[in-house]
């Protein structure tokens, strides 16, 4: 696939999730100025740089001025991104298996490329719906502080069934026009993918489908 292309597509994933976390946000608290500037973005480093601040905003929108994204690998994560850590390994997982379902495989990326990651196209297309495991632990913020503040700790089987329910969450999707679970959002979004890379569909089809919001 040529740079340009693979641009577009990384475009509207990038899109689909900054306008994701607009919708999430209460009026007026997420600046619309990162969906100007994901539209105006044309190279992989603009939409990245995007990309970024407006993930910084959303997260301290959610969670505050000191909070700080910390992977699993990280020294004293806390409980807020041990809970995050594992529910977007969930979203990854059914990614990778919604794309395999539909022929693509997971490993081959659009942005994502790293010869040891089996799931690099996985991690691409799940940005679109990292905001329905962010609104999880939102719901369930103080759960998951109970007794543990802001310490270091293990999630216990209690909360692990709580990340689990991202699957079960209900979105609606933009492109469709009705609600769906995540279960078969993602495979719908994968199959759109396949059909965009074999040039059945467009890329406003992708974007279509990745744009989402609470189901009502």
């Amino acid at each position: 696939m040529r740079e340009s292309r693979r641009i577009e597509i990384w475009k509207a994933v990038i899109t689909a999730k900054i306008v994701n976390y607009w919708r999430l946000s209460a009026p007026g608290t997420f600046p619309y100025s990162h969906i100007r500037a994901i539209k105006k973005a044309g190279t992989f480093s603009e939409i990245v740089a995007a990309e970024g601040a407006a993930a910084k905003e959303h997260m301290r929108i959610l969670h505050g001025d000191g909070f700080r994204r910390k992977k699993r690998f990280d020294s004293a994560p806390g409980p807020r991104n041990t809970f995050l850590n594992y529910a977007y390994a969930i979203l990854r997982a059914r990614t990778a298996t919604a794309l395999a379902s539909v022929g693509l495989h997971p490993s081959i990326g659009i942005y994502h490329s790293n010869a040891i990651n089996p799931l690099a196209l996985a991690d691409d297309l799940m940005e679109p719906f990292r905001w329905v495991a962010d609104d999880i632990l939102n719901e369930n913020i103080d759960t998951v502080l109970s007794d543990t503040g802001e310490h270091e700790f293990v999630l216990t089987p209690e909360l692990k069934r709580i990340a689990l329910g991202i699957l079960r969450k209900t979105v609606y999707l933009e492109g469709k026009g009705r609600a769906f679970e995540i279960s078969e959002a993602t495979r719908i979004v994968a199959s759109t993918l396949r059909e965009v890379v074999y040039g059945r569909s467009s890329v406003e089809d992708l974007l279509g489908v990745m744009k989402c919001m609470k189901a009502k």
